[in-house]
């Protein structure tokens, strides 16, 4: 997570300034284009994405800034985006905190051992 949000950049996107190239020695003129999710933040998002940090910070401090993006252009269609996004990304750490979703990576639930062993191993763990 990158709480300085003028260095927030979608995956695959070129750092300001910095052309991206297809590779193997080509102009960037050659380069496959970017897809359109890559492109760089404009101000609405740009806006938002300090929004966000701001006003949840220490409470999304697992949400990659990639996934806030997604959040920001998901919603920004609708007839209040600023709103809307607030709201919806405010749903969704809700659930995260209901659900207990930062630590299930990082838990063990009952069984796990057993059942990590058995896959490792190569056997059939389900019918």
């Amino acid at each position: 997570n990158n709480n300085n949000n003028n260095n927030i950049m979608p995956r695959g996107a070129a750092p300001a300034g910095i052309e991206r190239s297809g590779g193997g020695g080509s102009d960037a003129k050659d380069a496959p284009p970017l897809p359109p999710e890559a492109r760089a933040l404009d101000e609405f998002e740009k806006k938002m994405a300090t929004m966000l940090r701001q006003r949840f910070a220490g409470k999304d401090k697992m949400i990659s800034d990639t996934y806030a993006l997604q959040f920001i252009r998901g919603y920004r269609g609708d007839k209040n985006p600023e709103r809307v996004i607030l709201a919806k990304y405010e749903e969704m750490l809700k659930k995260r905190s209901e659900y207990n979703i930062d630590n299930v990576v990082t838990s063990r639930p009952e069984g796990w051992e057993e059942f990590n062993k058995s896959v490792m191993d190569g056997k059939r763990v389900l019918p």
